[in-house]
C-alpha cells in the first residue's frame, strides 16, 4: 500500500498529465478531490489556482489561494502567490500590502521581490497567464531533469573534540569505505570531502589511519573553524559555528559546480547508501530528504568494531542495520513511538512497531541527504541539516524532490549516547488533538509534505499486518495535518 505522501505525489502528476495535455476541467476534477481529501496539500490549490486564470476566472483563482494561505498564513509562497491573484483582480494596494506581508517572512524571497517590483513599476499582470506564466509553469511542473553526464559531489562535515572525532575516524568514516558507498562513488563522479575542525584539533583527526584510506578514494580538504568562524559572534555556539561551515560550504560547492552530501560525524552509512544517492542524482533529483532511527552509541559501535575488514572497512547492508538499529534503538527514538508512555513533547517524529521488527516512520523534519547549493541563499541563517527546506526548495518542481520512503533504497543511521537525552521528554501519551496543535504551530508546508510520508524501516519482506499497521497510522497522521 502507497503511503499518504506518496498518494499525494502520484494524484499531483496525474493532474500535471492532464495540464500539459490542456484537459483542464480533468485536471481540476483530480485536483478538486486531493484538495477534498488532504485540504492541507498547498500545492493542489495553486493548481486549481492556475487552471481558472487560464479560464479567465480570476475570482475563482482568488478563492484557491486564499484557501491554500488558510493552512500557511506565514508562508512566503503563499502570501506572494494570494497577492499575485489580488495584482490581476486589479486590486494593487492589497497585493502591495500582502507582498510586503511576505517579505517579513522571508526577505530574499524572489518571487515576492519581482511581484512588488512589477506593482511599483506598474507593469500590472495583464496578458496570458498572468500571475502565471502558463509555459513556465507546465515545463517546471511536468518535464523530468535530465541526467547529469559530469557530476561533482562535495560532502562538508564539521566536527571538533575527541569523542566526535574518534567516533567519526574510527567508526563512521569505515561505513563510507564499504564497496557501495566511497568506492563505487570514486568510479562515477569526483568526490571530494570538506572536513570542518579546530586548529587544536587537526593534527588529532589526520593522525588516524582512515584519513590516508580517505584520501586514496577522495579529494580531502581541511578547514580550520577558526578561519572562518572566529570574530563572528562574540562567544561560542556550535550551532552559529556549523552555521558559518555549512554557508563556507554553500560558496566552495558553487564555484566547484557540486551537488552537496549531508551527513554529520554521528551518521551511519548502510552500504550502497552513496550508491543510491547517485542513482537519484542522475535522475536529476535536486534535493533527497530521508528519516532516520537514533541508535544507541555504545553497543551500536562496539558491535560493529568487529566487523571491520582488511581494507579497514565496515560493509553493513540496508536490512542488518535496520535489525541492528532496531534492537539499539536509543530512548530518543523510543519516545517517538505513538504508543510510548512517555513522549517528545516535540512530535516532529512518529513511530509506529509493524510485525517482524518492521518500523514506521513519519517526519515532520526531514533531514536532507542531498541538495543542489545554486538554489541555496548564500546568506542562510540555518544550518543545512537544520529546518532549511523553506529557505531554498522556494522554487522546487515536484520532479526534484525525492523522499526516501524505504530502507531498501539506502539507508543510514545516526548513533547517540545512551546518556544522552532530548529535554522535552516527559510522561504522557500521544495523541490526535495535541499533535495537529503542535504541527500547526510549528510546521510549514514543507514539513507537511514530509509528514505526509510513511518512512518504512525493515529487514523482512511487508506483510499484510505491516500494510495494515500502515494504513492505520498513515489515517492518523492524515486527520493530524486536516485538522486546522
Amino acid at each position: 500500500m502507497d503511503s499518504l505522501g506518496k498518494k499525494i505525489t502520484t494524484t499531483h502528476k496525474k493532474a500535471t498529465s492532464l495540464l500539459l495535455a490542456r484537459n483542464f476541467s480533468e485536471a481540476d476534477t483530480v485536483l478538486s478531490g486531493l484538495t477534498d481529501k488532504y485540504p492541507f496539500y498547498s500545492p493542489a490549490w495553486d493548481l486549481r489556482a492556475f487552471i481558472r486564470v487560464a479560464k479567465s476566472d480570476i475570482e475563482g483563482a482568488l478563492e484557491m489561494t486564499r484557501r491554500a494561505l488558510d493552512y500557511y498564513q506565514d508562508s512566503p509562497d503563499q502570501l506572494c502567490n494570494h497577492a499575485g491573484m489580488l495584482a490581476m483582480a486589479d486590486r494593487p494596494e492589497e497585493a502591495e500590502a500582502l507582498f510586503k506581508q511576505a517579505l517579513k517572512a522571508q526577505a530574499d524571497h524572489r518571487k515576492t521581490l519581482d511581484g512588488l517590483d512589477r506593482i511599483t513599476n506598474g507593469k500590472g499582470f495583464a496578458g496570458p497567464g498572468g500571475w502565471f506564466d502558463m509555459n513556465g509553469l507546465l515545463e517546471c511542473l511536468g518535464v523530468s531533469a535530465k541526467p547529469t553526464d559530469d557530476l561533482n559531489f562535495m560532502l562538508p562535515i564539521v566536527v571538533w573534540g575527541n569523542d566526535f572525532i574518534h567516533a567519526f575516524m574510527e567508526y563512521s568514516i569505515r561505513f563510507h569505505l564499504a564497496p557501495g558507498n566511497l568506492p563505487f562513488l570514486k568510479e562515477k563522479a569526483r568526490v571530494k570531502y570538506t572536513i570542518y575542525t579546530t586548529r587544536a584539533d587537526a593534527p588529532k583527526l589526520t593522525a588516524y589511519p582512515t584519513w590516508k584510506l580517505l584520501g586514496k578514494l577522495a579529494e580531502l580538504e581541511l578547514v580550520l573553524i577558526e578561519d572562518i568562524y572566529s570574530g563572528k559572534r562574540e562567544g561560542f555556539s556550535k550551532y552559529d559555528c556549523a552555521l558559518a561551515c555549512h554557508q563556507d560550504s554553500i560558496s566552495k560547492a558553487r564555484k566547484e559546480n557540486s551537488l552537496l552530501i549531508l551527513v554529520t560525524p554521528d551518521t551511519i552509512l548502510a552500504d550502497g547508501c552513496l550508491k543510491g544517492l547517485y542513482g537519484l542524482a542522475r535522475q536529476g533529483k535536486k534535493y533527497v530528504y530521508d528519516g532516520a532511527l537514533r541508535t544507541s552509541k555504545e553497543p551500536f559501535l562496539k558491535h560493529a568494531k568487529q566487523l571491520v575488514d582488511a581494507k579497514g572497512a565496515i560493509t553493513m547492508t540496508a536490512r542488518e542495520m535496520v535489525s541492528l538499529t532496531g534492537s539499539m534503538i536509543h530512548d530518543a527514538s523510543k519516545a517517538t513511538f505513538w504508543d510510548a508512555e512517555t513522549i517528545n513533547t516535540w512530535p516532529s517524529v512518529l513511530l509506529w512497531k509493524a510485525e517482524n521488527g518492521t518500523l514506521l516512520q513519519y517526519c515532520f523534519h526531514m533531514h536532507p541527504l542531498l541538495i543542489t547549493p545554486t538554489d541555496i541563499p548564500q546568506d542562510i541563517q540555518i544550518s543545512l541539516d537544520g529546518d532549511a527546506a523553506q529557505s531554498f526548495m522556494r522554487d522546487y518542481r515536484l520532479d526534484d524532490l525525492h523522499v526516501v520512503e524505504d530502507s531498501n533504497e539506502l539507508y543510514y543511521t545516526e548513533v547517540t549516547a545512551q546518556d544522552e537525552h532530548p529535554n522535552r521528554l516527559t510522561p504522557g501519551r500521544f495523541d490526535i488533538p495535541t499533535v495537529a496543535k503542535w504541527s500547526k504551530h510549528h510546521t510549514n508546508s514543507f514539513n507537511r509534505l514530509f509528514g505526509a510520508h510513511c518512512v518504512k524501516h525493515h529487514s523482512n519482506a511487508l506483510d499484510a499486518k505491516t500494510e495494515q499497521i500502515m494504513s492505520e497510522s498513515t489515517a492518523i497522521i492524515a486527520e493530524i495535518l486536516c485538522r486546522e
